[in-house]
């Protein structure tokens, strides 16, 4: 009987241990924002998702690529300044347009990562409306430092093929969270 007991205690702690492992990789931080995403809970997403830091790479992204279409480098510089200043009034407006729609469900990581190569003279809500991209799930999350990992996912726009969302994900006192997503090349892995 003793033996019986030892047995199944040894087993509940190995699962148990199993279980709390499990819960601390990247991988199930992205399977838990899957899931407050499905379900439209926001405080799940937000637990999983830095959402200023992921606005705020988002916003930079999108302000790089805008100043590269002004021409020679005294425009760029003009236009780098002018698009730095409106980005304190895009910030707060894009963070709660996100959480928004996670819980109106019409959340989708492609339309986050379009914002950044899309022309700045669209409107925001143009560029965050309803998303026609079909998810079809993600690929391995992937390790790239102790404290960072990416996730790869996929999507097919409504013209076929396959496009890529890269997620990056860093480690911090919170667990592992969402602080990046840019648009990936077509069907990379």
């Amino acid at each position: 009987m003793l033996t019986v007991v030892v047995i199944l205690l040894s087993v509940a702690l190995l699962l148990g241990v199993g279980y709390f492992l499990r819960t601390r990789t990247p991988a199930f931080a992205v399977a838990q924002v899957e899931r407050a995403i499905a379900n439209r809970d926001v405080a799940a997403f937000e637990a999983r998702v830095d959402i200023p830091m992921l606005v705020e790479s988002t916003l930079d992204a999108a302000l790089a690529s805008g100043t590269e279409k002004v021409g020679g480098v005294f425009g760029a510089g003009l236009g780098k300044a002018l698009l730095d200043r409106m980005k304190p009034q895009f910030q707060p407006r894009l963070e709660e347009e996100i959480r928004t729609q996670v819980r109106e469900g019409t959340f989708s990581w492609d339309k986050l990562a379009r914002l950044q190569g899309a022309e700045l003279s669209m409107r925001l809500g143009e560029l965050l409306g309803a998303s026609n991209w079909t998810y079809e799930g993600h690929g391995p999350v992937r390790r790239i430092a102790p404290a960072e990992a990416t996730a790869r996912l996929h999507y097919s726009p409504p013209e076929g093929g396959t496009e890529s969302v890269l997620l990056t994900l860093q480690k911090g006192e919170l667990g592992w969270r969402v602080v990046r997503a840019i648009p990936g090349e077509a069907d990379a892995e």
